[in-house]
């Protein structure tokens, strides 16, 4: 099952436990179980956006990783899903990554949370 954020593809929802990152540049979503939301029960908690998401540290060095754990409390709520965007530039992730923040706010996003 795909997921949609603002019209752009992503991946089925991983556990970030068991993720194993493609060499390939784009988008990727940190996401929370979330029963209540629809159609899909993830919630966004972050956007990033990347040249390599296989790049050694990506995740576990992240800057933010602190905030996706403080969120769910637990390692085994937290999913990741990927917007592939092969042969993009750096502008061109940017403006997704900008776009994808402001309108779905994700609180790890947010300037006062790390």
């Amino acid at each position: 099952m795909s997921i949609y954020f603002a019209d752009s593809l992503f991946t089925e929802p991983k556990r970030l436990t068991s993720w194993k990152p493609p060499y390939m540049a784009g988008i990727y979503a940190i996401l929370v179980d979330d029963p209540s939301s629809t159609p899909v029960p993830f919630q966004p908690i972050y956007f990033g956006e990347t040249e390599d998401m296989s790049e050694p540290g990506l995740i576990q060095h992240h800057p933010h990783h602190d905030c996706w754990y403080k969120q769910t409390g637990s390692v085994y709520r937290l999913y990741i899903a990927e917007c592939h965007m092969p042969d993009s530039s750096p502008a061109e992730r940017q403006r997704l990554e900008t776009e994808l923040i402001k309108q779905y706010r994700p609180i790890c996003n947010e300037p006062t949370t790390f």
